[in-house]
């Protein structure tokens, strides 16, 4: 398999990775819809840093759930928390934004800490929900060891890891990118008009995946 067969691959793979709605996906639809464009690219660029971290672990057979133990169940477990966290102040800022013409619209530069702070945290936030999912090397192992099998050239030399992290982050970031400058169109208008329900259902969705990764914690621990 040629390089630029094996980049082309990969970029596929990283393109259907995007498209599961996760905690990532929610967030950039969130501020998506706000109007915070800048925010939710910032979100997407923390998440796809994350991603190529991952990607290139598992190029060097790193996997921390390859084996579950108690490593395993503490990272799913801090996971799940982090998640938790985020979700219910996203949910508590949605509930507090009821009375607002809209629950998109948001506070002004100055509620929020200036708009550069904002995006630095965006980004911040976005590299933390994806680096520290145990899961994150679990599908590369995988996609590699397919490839690999079939003649595609171990990304651990140079050139190689560098075509492949490149075409990692190109492939997880175009359908987040379509999300941010099609958000409003995509959304019914009845959805968006809604005060407190989408960005409530999006905030219980970050919860509802922390709570997944609880029950997982639990299950590897109380098995060791």
């Amino acid at each position: 398999m040629s390089l630029a067969l094996f980049a082309a691959a990969v970029f596929l793979a990283a393109f259907v990775q995007s498209l599961p709605i996760g905690p990532v996906q929610m967030e950039v639809w969130r501020e998506s819809l706000a109007g915070r464009r800048a925010c939710a690219a910032a979100y997407v660029a923390g998440a796809m840093s994350g991603d190529v971290v991952w990607a290139l672990a598992a190029a060097f057979g790193l996997n921390p759930v390859a084996s579950p133990g108690r490593t395993t169940g503490s990272l799913f477990l801090a996971y799940g928390i982090v998640l938790i966290s985020f979700g219910v102040l996203a949910l508590l800022k949605s509930l507090g934004r009821v009375r607002t013409a809209s629950a998109f619209s948001g506070p002004g530069p100055a509620a929020e800490g200036g708009p550069g702070l904002r995006k630095r945290w965006t980004l911040v936030r976005g590299f933390i929900l994806v680096a520290m999912n145990p899961l994150g090397a679990a599908s590369w192992t995988l996609i590699l060891a397919w490839l690999i099998h079939r003649g595609a050239p171990p990304p651990v030399r140079l050139p190689e890891a560098a075509v492949y992290a490149l075409a990692v982050a190109a492939g997880m970031a175009v359908y987040p990118g379509l999300i941010i400058f099609n958000a409003r169109r995509w959304m019914p208008k009845r959805v968006q008009a809604s005060p407190s329900v989408l960005p409530g259902l999006l905030s219980s969705g970050i919860i509802a995946f922390g709570l997944f990764f609880l029950y997982r914690a639990v299950r590897v621990l109380l098995w060791l």
